[in-house]
């Protein structure tokens, strides 16, 4: 993890470093307010760490993925889904694995009847979205349609794209396939770049797998998501199970999208410019709320106190807090940045904090009504004020110190929590914090 200064501001290169963060900072509540009702708001601190660790699991997760997704070279278009259904339910569909559009103008669909080692070709078109799938269904939609013409499932017709071969001509149309046809995805001079099937092999009603089920008649096959690219070999032997997953006949549920592990996001640049803007270094316990701004907009706060793009130090509660702000850009990339903030009660009330050599000893603290206070070479008179968490004042009192005095504050009819006691000597002002408990 890289901090921008050696304080309390910090911007993430990796997710895990929000963790990290939040691992350090969030147990940083005063030992002494850990059973101050409502202030030590660690439930706020543990909501934090698992949002955050939701985004760190995610990101981890994707970049495994991103690292074990080899093995192919998703260069160009392959056969993703075959539909052999009842009927004239045909459709084929092709998936782009590349990062970029392309042109089905340099391609056609081809059909291997019979074992015959020369296709019947279909001339395609329209453009494929970058790691997007077009569906090709045979053209039979009369509604009316009887016997050979009988349309196609209503479910598959408006799974379709591009609607093929209307007409039956002998001879001609890639789409008339039935379970013993090989179907070829091909160049323009026939080259093949993707088969199912085995070119030249006629193996009866379809091709079964090794162990003899049938699985390319009456079946929808999807290809595995670890293929990557086609097999351009159209006269190996041809086992289906290796490459592609049976589902039941009659099944367009699967269509119009594919999962390949062609599809990995390319590895994140961190977004350096995150920060935000209108959180201060420490506040009261009886502050209102602050507005934080982000940059870049449209990014998220986590944080004790925070509620959308506000802190509430009364949410929050006594101790330090850091607040992180995440924005993910449009390639999905992670961006955080941080600061800290100090909840402490009243820190409008003036003085400094007493310590053992002002000559002013306060015992026993904490206590569960009475505070005993001594003094030791402090002469004139003492003023002391005790306030209640959100600074209202609840008790005062003077009195003459003359060298060493002792006096009883009395907070028995008060309720247990943390109070502020201010003192005023020739001295000058001091604090104290109270627990009475």
């Amino acid at each position: 993890m890289k901090l921008l200064s050696t304080t309390c501001q910090f911007s993430f290169l990796e997710t895990r470093d929000i963790y990290y963060f939040i691992e350090n900072t969030c147990n940083q509540i005063p030992a002494n307010y850990s059973q101050i009702n409502n202030f030590a708001r660690k439930d706020a601190c543990i909501m934090k760490k698992q949002l955050l660790s939701i985004l760190f699991i995610l990101a981890f997760t994707i970049s495994t993925f991103a690292q074990s997704a080899g093995g192919g070279d998703c260069s160009n278009l392959f056969l993703s889904e075959y539909v052999e259904g009842w009927g004239n339910n045909k459709a084929v569909e092709i998936y782009n694995p590349t990062a970029n559009p392309i042109d089905l103008a340099n391609y056609q669909l081809g059909r291997f009847s019979n074992g015959q080692t020369f296709p019947y070709v279909s001339a395609l078109q329209g453009i494929v979205q970058p790691y997007d799938v077009i569906v090709l269904v045979l053209d039979k939609r009369n509604p009316n349609g009887v016997g050979l013409e009988e349309p196609v499932d209503p479910d598959l017709e408006a799974a379709g794209d591009l609607f093929l071969d209307p007409v039956y001509v002998f001879g001609t149309g890639a789409m008339y396939f039935n379970g013993n046809d090989g179907v070829a995805l091909l160049t323009p001079s026939n080259t093949v770049i993707d088969i199912m099937g085995k070119i030249g092999e006629d193996p009866g009603f379809g091709w079964p797998d090794q162990n003899g089920a049938m699985w390319t008649q009456n079946q929808t096959l999807v290809r595995k998501p670890t293929v990557q690219q086609g097999d351009a070999n159209g006269y190996d032997v041809f086992w289906p199970e290796m490459e592609w997953d049976s589902l039941e006949v009659n099944t367009f549920t699967s269509l119009g999208f594919h999962d390949c592990s062609c599809n990995v996001p390319p590895p994140c640049t961190t977004p350096s410019n995150v920060s935000y803007s209108g959180l201060n270094t420490s506040y009261s316990i009886a502050d209102g709320p602050a507005s934080l701004v982000g940059s870049p907009a449209g990014g998220v706060f986590f944080g004790a106190g925070v509620s959308g793009n506000d802190f509430n130090p009364a949410f929050a509660g006594i101790g330090t807090h850091s607040i992180v702000y995440t924005y993910v850009d449009g390639s999905g990339c992670i961006g955080s940045y941080g600061l800290c903030t100090t909840v402490d009660f009243n820190v409008g009330i003036e003085g400094t904090e007493i310590s053992t050599t002002d000559g002013i000893d306060i015992y026993p603290n904490p206590s569960a009504d009475r505070f005993y206070l001594s003094f030791d070479n402090i002469d004139g008179i003492v003023n002391y004020t005790v306030y209640d968490a959100m600074g209202k004042e609840v008790q005062n009192d003077a009195f003459v110190a003359n060298g060493f005095a002792e006096k009883t504050i009395n907070l028995a009819k008060l309720a247990n929590g943390v109070y502020t006691l201010q003192l005023n000597t020739i001295k000058g002002s001091f604090t104290e914090k109270l627990v009475k408990e």
